[in-house]
């Protein structure tokens, strides 16, 4: 049976803890808005410039000209076509380069001009190539949806921050000093109650933070003993989407002296030129994608160890979901940070279940981003003894050892550990399906105990 809760201030154990309860949501909410914004940028529908110089559809909607002026018409067209193939040919090298070619004092021509006489031709050739220049003069559309996309990304960041930054205001009123702000009895009469007064001088609090960038956030937080600097394996990556950002939305995505002096900051060896162009490739974009999503669920994860001492365990746990949600979803990168991260942090005080599982979900995403022989050794070498057969069938998995990972899985599948559906659908297990197919799995799994027979008992 499958149990489906919508939780309100409910955190992921289900227990009542509205600091726990935010800052989970926040995370959550960032993760799905990071997910739109790819995937806004992988599903943009380039238009086909042909629609644009559809010729017929614009004769068609000039049935009033004679046959003599749809003739001028293409005539014209034709002629434009001709003195513009004329013009590459002088400015455009043979080998089809983009360069322009140095013997421009050739005495070849390189402009044309036209002259339509009759006016209603002239008109509709006006407007045609109009129509054709409006998508030619465009700038390429899966380039600027990309920036869009890295735009959309960073304002989630940000919005993450300050449901971060409230949260932490709400349950930690005296670092913020909150609880010895004044306020005139003129203006608590106006708000009505303490508690109203009280949400003001937390929404002041957090919109003055946003009015600031990176490096006083990362001043804020660590007033909170949230070390931002310490999250990210390379804080220039992390550091760079944002001034990345900023180049594309404020400098047409050309360096500036500001993003050298970060650069420089953050000790990169050899940073872009002043005034040279930043893309946003789509690899870029998943990159940016995953530092953002790894970095907000260690970035929260830390405010509850912080914070939340006494639940450590299930804090762990809940980050760890999120490790193996990304990895189901692709984001091998993100995956491995969270992962790794989390085990340096626990420093071996998680039960031997959850450290396992941890390991195991970054050796599946090492494995799948760099192969298996990047992994074996660690895998060959890890301690798997006295735990289950959930647990250790996975080292048959990450080192292809197909036959006793199909024996393995078949076992779990009978004794009801794991379900054909996961094999089939999971991740973990697309390489071996991959090379071995389905057809060696049980058609079905077992029944359910309610759903089985029971023996008939003596009536009295």
């Amino acid at each position: 049976m499958t149990s489906i809760s919508v939780r309100g201030d409910k955190v992921s154990d289900g227990s009542t803890d509205h600091f726990r309860a935010a800052v989970e949501r926040a995370v959550q909410d960032h993760l799905a808005r990071l997910s739109a914004a790819l995937d806004l940028a992988r599903e943009v529908t380039v238009p086909d410039i042909r629609k644009a110089a559809e010729v017929d559809s614009f004769l068609n909607r000039a049935s009033h000209l004679s046959k003599s002026q749809r003739k001028a018409f293409i005539d014209g067209l034709k002629q434009f076509a001709t003195g513009v193939t004329d013009v590459a040919s002088v400015l455009i090298p043979s080998d089809g380069s983009q360069k322009v070619r140095e013997d421009r004092k050739s005495p070849r021509k390189t402009s044309f001009s036209m002259d339509i006489e009759d006016k209603e031709v002239s008109q509709l050739f006006s407007l045609f190539m109009r129509s054709v220049l409006r998508v030619v003069a465009r700038p390429n559309l899966e380039e600027e949806v990309r920036k869009a996309s890295l735009l959309l990304m960073a304002a989630s960041f940000e919005t993450f921050v300050a449901s971060s930054a409230r949260a932490l205001i709400t349950d930690q009123p005296q670092i913020s000093g909150l609880e010895k702000k004044l306020i005139s009895l003129e203006e608590l009469e106006r708000l009505g109650t303490v508690g109203a007064a009280r949400a003001l001088a937390i929404d002041n609090a957090v919109e003055s933070l946003m009015r600031g960038g990176i490096d006083d956030w990362t001043k804020w937080f660590a007033n909170y003993s949230v070390d931002w600097r310490a999250i990210p394996k390379t804080w220039w990556n992390f550091r760079e989407i944002d001034a990345r950002r900023n180049l594309v939305a404020h400098a047409d995505s050309k360096v500036s002296p500001i993003y050298i002096r970060l650069a420089h900051d953050c000790e990169v060896a050899n940073p872009p030129a002043d005034g040279s162009k930043v893309d946003v490739s789509a690899e870029y974009l998943v990159g940016a994608f995953e530092q953002l999503a790894s970095f907000s669920v260690l970035c929260a994860a830390s405010a509850l160890l912080v914070w939340r001492k006494d639940q450590n365990e299930s804090i762990y746990r809940w980050a760890t979901s999120h490790a193996d949600d990304l990895f189901e979803s692709g984001h091998t990168f993100a995956a491995i940070e969270i992962a790794q991260t989390l085990l340096e942090k626990s420093r071996g005080r998680l039960t031997r279940t959850l450290d396992n599982r941890l390991r195991t979900t970054e050796w599946l995403a090492r494995k799948e981003r760099d192969g298996v022989e990047s992994v074996r050794g660690i895998v060959d070498s890890h301690d798997f003894s006295g735990l289950d057969l959930a647990v250790t069938h996975l080292k048959a998995i990450i080192l292809d050892d197909d036959e006793s990972a199909k024996a393995n899985v078949c076992t779990l599948i009978e004794r009801g550990a794991l379900t054909i559906t996961e094999v089939r659908f999971s991740r973990r297990y697309a390489s071996l399906r991959e090379r071995q197919g389905v057809d060696w799995m049980p058609s079905t799994g077992p029944e359910p105990v309610s759903s089985q027979k029971r023996p008939m008992q003596p009536q009295n």
